[in-house]
């Protein structure tokens, strides 16, 4: 069986860090732009579907709130009066900011990101307007120290 020795061996103490969510919080912001079509792609006659694919980019922190800038790169299919399909992609610049308390250096954060009431109206057939609403949710875990027995 064991003897003394190793029956201590197998009773250590160790203090592994546990992180627990301290909060979560949530920005939104808007973006909308305006886009003439180039020459090389043909008139509009029917929105079929539009699309947005987010592109973050840098994450700062400043006076207790980090910044998130990216790219919301807007995909607009669309018909023809001919009925040929149309693809326009149009990336627009975004900004959020979102208060954050409480982080130190042992914390961890964690982002999310995604695009809400996605819209796109034709303007004239050859111009269009596209518009959304960022969501960012930001979530703050915490290192609690804790003792645990392995046996």
């Amino acid at each position: 069986m064991y003897d003394a020795e190793e029956r201590n061996m197998e009773q250590t103490h160790e203090n592994p860090k546990c992180f627990a969510r301290q909060y979560t919080t949530r920005e939104n912001t808007h973006i909308a732009g305006e886009d003439i079509l180039p020459d090389y792609l043909p008139d509009m006659d029917k929105i079929v579907k539009t699309r947005v694919t987010l592109r973050p980019g840098q994450h700062t922190m400043e006076n207790g709130k980090i910044c998130s800038t990216g790219e919301a790169v807007f995909e607009v299919y669309y018909l023809s009066a001919d009925a040929t399909p149309a693809i326009r992609c149009i990336p627009l610049p975004y900004e959020i900011q979102c208060t954050a308390e409480g982080i130190d250096a042992e914390s961890i954060v964690r982002f999310s990101q995604k695009a809400e009431a996605v819209s796109c109206r034709p303007l004239s057939p050859r111009k269009l307007s596209v518009r959304s609403q960022i969501q960012m949710q930001l979530a703050v875990y915490s290192a609690e120290n804790t003792a645990v027995i392995v046996t």
